[in-house]
């Protein structure tokens, strides 16, 4: 595998996360009509948790990565 296995591993990767965000936002958009007044509720929710799990995500990544409990990390993945 090597480096290309990493490359083409961090691509499908990041493909799959975009159209994940993608698709979540299309659901939104569908339960939701215009006029709405919950819609812009929904929207800063969904922006909101995932802003905070990107930032629980990457603390605690690197809190595995200091104290190099690699087992643990991949655990917690």
């Amino acid at each position: 595998a090597g480096v290309w296995g990493l490359y083409w591993g961090l691509a499908m990767f990041l493909t799959g996360s975009g159209l994940n965000v993608t698709c979540i936002n299309m659901m939104l958009t569908q339960r939701f009509k215009p006029d709405d007044d919950r819609r812009e509720s929904a929207f800063l929710w969904n922006y909101a948790g995932m802003n905070l799990g990107f930032f629980v995500g990457f603390t605690v990544a690197g809190y595995f990565q200091l104290t190099e409990n690699y087992r643990a990390l991949f655990l917690f993945a």
